[in-house]
């Protein structure tokens, strides 16, 4: 997991100093909405929610809305109030001022990182298998006869007369419990393998170093359609004003 961290801590700060470079006014605003994302999205890894890693990339987007709204069209004014702010917040699915690059990243990063979440769970898995397994009571019988396997040179590997099967004998009886567990643990184990092989696949890594110039191609693309986005937004606030307003009639 911590090579996962290192990768979304290190597309966080790419992204930030690439805004800086290219949206100065935008990138104070933008930091807390990306730190945001990132340190979700590392909760999400381990927390039994299985929606939770969409509901960080969906809420990354709603709270991005507002500050570059404010940048597009209205840069000299002072930010947004917090209730203005929310409204934006509101419109963003509807207005969708990104185009196509929420589905362009959001879908093969989602799949990544739904791979690296199952990964870090089979482990888990296979971690409380173990510790299980360690701490299985060994009956006084098997502590005995453990101890007189010291005295069969066939289960030291050496060329003495084997104990006519005595080495497996002790092991059969007093380890028969375990095998219980065999075959699950060999499917577990396949699992894990056929995981990894689905997390090189997905090439993760190539996602998150894509992730920067993903993000700044998004606010490029909001940015371009300002004048439309005023627009639809305005449209829409009009909308929900008159929706409130229905609800609340007698």
């Amino acid at each position: 997991m911590g090579v996962v961290e290192k990768a979304l801590s290190s597309a966080e700060h790419r992204t930030l100093k690439l805004f800086q470079a290219t949206y100065p006014r935008l990138a104070p605003a933008a930091r807390p909405v990306l730190h945001e994302l990132v340190a979700s999205m590392k909760a999400a890894l381990t927390s039994p929610n299985e929606m939770a890693l969409e509901h960080a990339l969906a809420a990354f987007w709603d709270d991005l809305f507002a500050p570059v709204y404010h940048n597009a069209l209205h840069s000299r004014l002072p930010p947004f109030s917090q209730v203005y702010s929310e409204c934006l917040r509101d419109a963003q699915r509807t207005v969708q001022p990104w185009g196509i690059i929420p589905a362009l990243v959001g879908e093969p990063l989602l799949r990544g990182l739904r791979t690296v979440r199952l990964f870090l769970h089979s482990l888990d898995v296979g971690i409380e298998v173990v510790n299980s397994a360690r701490k299985f009571p060994v009956p006084s019988e098997c502590g005995e006869a453990a101890a007189r396997l010291r005295f069969c040179g066939a289960c030291h590997g050496t060329l003495a007369p084997p104990c006519f099967g005595m080495c497996l004998n002790v092991a059969r009886g007093c380890l028969a419990p375990l095998a219980e567990v065999d075959g699950a643990w060999g499917d577990l184990a396949g699992t894990v393998a056929r995981v990894h092989e689905s997390l090189q696949a997905s090439r993760l890594s190539h996602l998150l170093h894509q992730l920067p110039e993903k993000l700044s191609e998004a606010v490029m693309v909001a940015l371009e359609r300002g004048p439309k986005l005023q627009k639809k937004t305005s449209s829409e606030k009009q909308q929900n004003k008159n929706k409130n307003k229905s609800s609340r009639a007698p």
